[in-house]
């Protein structure tokens, strides 16, 4: 199985840095939400040079951010993908803040090239989610969706429950029901973990390595994908 970590929110501070080196000592990557309206450059670079990759988390990390007009949501896009690449990164993945958008959503994420991958995009999954029909929910893009939902509607997360709580117990049930998908988005909240959370996330990733699974970024996916 390939798993594919969607880490929420980069800030630099203790709990990033103990979750990227428990990461790095075992050489896996990750993909790290970036908010355009404020991240340490430095700490910022430093990630990207270690492999992990960045994804565009909007700029201000607002929940309405990306429900609101296609003018207002393509700047917020825009702004933070101008940011990064004036740091030498192209951002080539799009996640919501909190995983909110609407229907306009689609075309802006489609109407940006730089973007390929839209994690936890808008799909039949997502619809089901949330109870809500859109007339067009077909992106453009690689849409990298929640397994999760299909299997029990309305639950956001295989490792957090709910969301910034790690649940070793449910995380293990989820990951024997979903054992024959070709792929996971496991979505985390570094930020959130105290030392208690942090341990069943590294619980959880000596799970993942007993069971031999792929760690791949978004991108790396994508080019699995194309090939």
């Amino acid at each position: 199985m390939k798993v594919i970590l969607k880490a929420d929110d980069f800030r630099s501070s203790r709990n990033w840095e103990r979750f990227i080196n428990y990461l790095d000592k075992y050489g896996i990557k990750t993909s790290i939400g970036i908010i355009g309206g404020g991240y340490d450059v430095g700490s910022v670079l430093k990630l990207y040079k270690n492999g992990h990759e960045l994804f565009n988390h909007g700029f201000s990390h607002a929940k309405n951010e990306f429900k609101r007009s296609y003018d207002l949501q393509k700047k917020s896009l825009i702004h933070t993908q101008s940011k990064l690449r004036s740091n030498g990164i192209v951002l080539q993945t799009f996640g919501a803040p909190c995983n909110d958008f609407n229907e306009t959503t689609i075309k802006v994420v489609n109407d940006v090239e730089d973007i390929k991958v839209w994690l936890f995009g808008i799909s039949d999954i997502y619809c089901l989610l949330y109870n809500r029909e859109f007339k067009n929910k077909y992106s453009k893009k690689l849409v990298l969706e929640n397994k999760i939902v299909p299997l029990i509607p309305h639950s956001h997360n295989i490792l957090e429950h709910p969301t910034h709580n790690p649940d070793y117990d449910w995380f293990i049930k989820r990951m024997e029901e979903l054992n024959d998908e070709e792929y996971l988005l496991i979505q985390l909240h570094p930020l959130s973990w105290n030392d208690k959370r942090f341990d069943i996330f590294k619980r959880s990733i000596d799970y993942m390595l007993n069971k031999n699974c792929e760690f791949l970024t978004p991108m790396e996916y994508y080019k699995f994908k194309e090939v």
